[in-house]
């Protein structure tokens, strides 16, 4: 009882999951801070889906010094976007969940990309993960992106770049017994 406590308290002590923040505070202080120093919000667009946009460049915020992650209000909770490129030829693009991981398999995405001439698309669905696999390990080697992220060819998220380098794809968060 003791340990498995220790891991869901509300209370424990732990460090912001963006591993370049280094701030530590309790479960519920991380949160708050994630939500109110990492994310910007955006609404949905006129056909109902979320569009999500990259750019080549970072997305650091130099007045703050915290990286800016794209969310969304959906089903009452917070998600948010984070893309790692061109590793193995692959690009992975996955959704997050403000919470624990536990809650966050309830819900799911899915993103579809549509190359810049508009004949090609690709989707991906996947469940989602909690916001707290975004840890130091996740992006200096150990190889769990196929669990974490959606994986696409690189190669064919190239052809949906702009000429400004920048991506946008539609997205939905779904509940995850809906898999539509």
């Amino acid at each position: 009882f003791k340990e498995k406590h220790e891991k869901t308290c509300l209370f424990r002590s732990i460090v912001c999951p963006d591993w370049h923040c280094q701030k530590e505070d309790t479960y519920l202080g991380i949160k708050e801070h994630f939500k109110n120093d990492h994310l910007v919000f955006q609404e949905k667009a006129k056909d109902g889906k979320y569009k999500k946009t990259f750019r080549r460049i970072s997305s650091y915020d130099p007045k703050t010094g915290y990286f800016k992650y794209g969310a969304v209000p959906e089903f009452g909770e917070v998600f948010f976007a984070s893309k790692m490129d061109n590793f193995c030829n692959l690009d992975y693009v996955g959704h997050f969940y403000l919470g624990e991981e536990e809650e966050a398999r309830k819900f799911g995405y899915k993103i579809t990309l549509t190359s810049q001439d508009g004949n090609e698309t690709m989707s991906s669905y996947r469940l989602c993960r909690s916001y707290l696999a975004l840890d130091e390990k996740l992006y200096t080697g150990n190889n769990y992106y196929e669990e974490t992220f959606s994986t696409f060819p690189k190669y064919f998220v190239d052809k949906c770049w702009d000429s400004y380098n920048i991506l946008t794809y539609d997205f939905e968060i779904l509940q995850a017994s809906t898999r539509n």
